[in-house]
């Protein structure tokens, strides 16, 4: 408003204008000890609508935005107008985000070994998805979940563009970043880093974009072209949400990476509470099936035996209204333990 109002005064010193269309009233300042008399413009910029502040996709906002990160239309159609790049890539990585919950600096720096192997069969209850110490927040060993589609998308692009994409790279991290780390014998436990096994656990961002593989190109999950690392989601995220607010729907909020995390948390207790995660696993048994989810289970996930220490104190100064989706997903977390 200050801006605007400069430009009035300005266009009214030089004629072009004869009033501001400002009210304006006066008031005291205390500055250094000294009092001043001043003017206040009493404009005030649009508050945003309710549907704004809501801090998580809908159902139908979220398959919006995935099909916008591979290039589609709402209606699923390719959008014609639309020549971007990349577009498996961050259909993939955009689809990991929402299916697990993982934080920017979580999925970013994933790399593709971390990636757990698909189940022999497709199965509807979720399955297990170790997140490495060494990108968590707190540098904690943690668990999510995710659903069968998104995996196999996930596991599609890495036999496929991913590997095109990598395939014969010269690549080596910029000096800046530091020596390269040239990857031998690689598992899903670690591999030989410079001569010296090391496992992907104990590996930091920083360590992380310097990795080299046996083949050429970056470990990371997501890669650009000439298979360097590529790290910009936010920017992907960003452009992707305008293009769809400009071409589509004007509704369409601002699609922060930390967004599909509010996504997933409030995703998951709607699954909750409807009862999908139960009738799914007793599905499962009934039919002899195997659950994916580790050896010996019995019908739910590790990390719903016993809620984490965090999700227990959480718990105790639990609030009959929970206005953010981390609360959520405590909540979640809790009712999940008792339902299993």
């Amino acid at each position: 408003m200050s801006v605007l109002a400069s430009f009035y005064r300005w266009a009214m010193a030089e004629g072009h204008a004869l009033a501001e269309p400002f009210s304006y009233r006066t008031a005291q300042t205390v500055f250094a000890g000294i009092a001043r008399t001043v003017r206040v413009n009493q404009a005030s910029r649009r508050r945003p609508k309710p549907h704004v502040t809501v801090r998580y996709l809908e159902p139908d906002f979220t398959a919006m935005f995935l099909n916008g990160l591979a290039g589609l239309g709402p209606d699923g159609a390719v959008d014609r107008l639309f020549h971007g790049r990349e577009l498996a890539r961050n259909a993939c990585v955009g689809g990991l985000a929402v299916a697990t919950g993982l934080r920017l600096q979580e999925f970013t720096y994933l790399l593709a070994y971390e990636v757990p192997g698909l189940p022999w069969w497709r199965t509807e209850v979720p399955i297990a998805f170790p997140v490495p110490t060494g990108v968590t927040k707190g540098r904690k060993f943690g668990t999510t979940w995710i659903s069968y589609d998104a995996l196999a998308a996930v596991r599609q692009y890495l036999q496929l563009d991913r590997a095109a994409t990598v395939e014969g790279s010269a690549r080596s991290p910029p000096p800046a970043w530091g020596e390269p780390l040239l990857v031998t014998g690689a598992d899903v436990r670690g591999g030989q880093i410079n001569g010296v096994r090391r496992r992907w656990e104990t590996l930091t961002p920083s360590d992380r974009r310097r990795l080299v593989a046996p083949g050429g190109g970056s470990c990371l999950l997501a890669v650009k072209a000439g298979g360097g690392p590529f790290t910009a989601w936010g920017s992907v995220f960003e452009r992707t949400s305008d293009r769809i607010r400009a071409r589509f729907e004007p509704r369409f909020p601002h699609v922060s990476p930390h967004r599909t995390r509010h996504t997933f948390a409030m995703r998951t207790l709607e699954f909750l509470v409807s009862g999908y995660y139960r009738q799914a696993a007793e599905l499962v048994a009934a039919t002899g099936g195997d659950t994916s989810w580790s050896a010996g289970t019995t019908g739910r996930p590790p990390s719903w035996s016993r809620p984490p220490a965090a999700t227990r104190v959480r718990m105790r100064r639990w609030r009959c209204i929970c206005p953010r989706p981390t609360r959520c997903w405590c909540y979640a977390t809790f009712w999940g333990t008792q339902a299993s």
